[in-house]
């Protein structure tokens, strides 16, 4: 299994203090690091070479941040998508989005939502456990 989606549509109204500029996958949480690339990290650390964000709230925003952010991941090719009605569609539209994006759609992929943190154990059994 080498490709992932990271569902990140959402606007985050319970945090939107923190979130009128940027969903939640990318807020700080250590070190300055965002949501995000703690995730890319880990699914680069575990083999998984293929991205698709899926994204709506603040669009455009989160696009630019997130497109500079992936000059720095090289080893990962990272597609970002829209989900136009996330306000009206919910998650499992914005799965359906980033599952018309996949470069592997015959293949297994990993599903994340955008504002989950995990240990690394975690995304490594869920690559092993294709199926």
């Amino acid at each position: 299994m080498n490709q992932a989606i990271i569902l990140a549509a959402g606007k985050g109204s319970r945090l939107s203090k923190y979130t009128h500029n940027v969903p939640k996958t990318l807020l700080p949480i250590k070190y300055g690091q965002t949501i995000l690339e703690r995730m890319l990290s880990q699914l680069i650390n575990n083999g998984i070479t293929e991205v698709i964000i899926v994204l709506g709230y603040q669009y455009k925003n989160a696009f630019s941040i997130i497109k500079e952010l992936s000059e720095s991941y090289t080893e990962i090719n990272i597609n970002i998508v829209e989900n136009c009605n996330y306000d009206t569609t919910g998650t499992l539209k914005s799965l359906l989005v980033g599952i018309d994006s996949l470069p592997y759609p015959n293949e297994d992929f990993i599903i994340i939502e955008g504002d989950v943190i995990c240990e690394n154990k975690i995304i490594n059994n869920l690559v092993k456990e294709s199926g």
